[in-house]
């Protein structure tokens, strides 16, 4: 390993432990703090996760209602046109 690469190594890693070290050393309220700020974090982060989970869910189905339809309008428009079609051609009612 080359002496550039250690040290990119060393100054990517050495801010976690220092990191680390700091909160093991702090206050104990401070910490208390710092994991509920992470704990809410997570919490928020799950919850935009499950927003854009239902929203996709209800979006597709919104779509598959629109496609349903569609092909029942394009049904209904064929049939009409085929009564239409044999009235004019005499055999209707």
């Amino acid at each position: 390993m080359s002496t550039r690469v250690a040290i990119q190594e060393g100054a990517r890693v050495v801010p976690v432990g220092a990191g680390w070290a700091a909160i093991m050393g702090a206050d104990p309220s401070t910490q208390v703090g710092l994991v509920a700020g992470a704990l809410t974090c997570v919490y928020l982060i799950a919850q935009m996760w499950l927003i854009w989970r239902r929203a996709r869910i209800e979006r597709r189905k919104l779509e598959m209602l629109e496609r349903e339809h569609e092909n029942a309008r394009d049904k209904h428009r064929a049939e009409m046109q085929r009564l239409l079609n044999e009235r004019d051609a005499g055999g209707g009612p």
